[in-house]
């Protein structure tokens, strides 16, 4: 990343979760830095709705979260 990013988590724009070829109800988000073509690596801030649920993927690295809510 060749420059700091700064945001406000109330300002952004979430879109539909579709990363793993299809959207994912309940599931929206907003990407910083991240790239599926380079492997999946990045940033991005992820909003998950009550009772929504991910699909079943394999993680090829590492993840961090920041629960801010719930």
């Amino acid at each position: 990343m060749n420059k700091r990013l700064i945001n406000n988590i109330k300002n952004l724009k979430f879109k539909a979760f579709d990363n793993y070829g299809k959207v994912i109800n309940g599931m929206s988000w907003h990407k910083i830095s991240y790239d599926k073509i380079n492997g999946g690596f990045g940033s991005y801030f992820l909003k998950m709705e009550f009772d929504s649920k991910s699909l079943f993927h394999k993680h090829n690295g590492f993840k961090e979260f920041l629960i801010i809510k719930g």
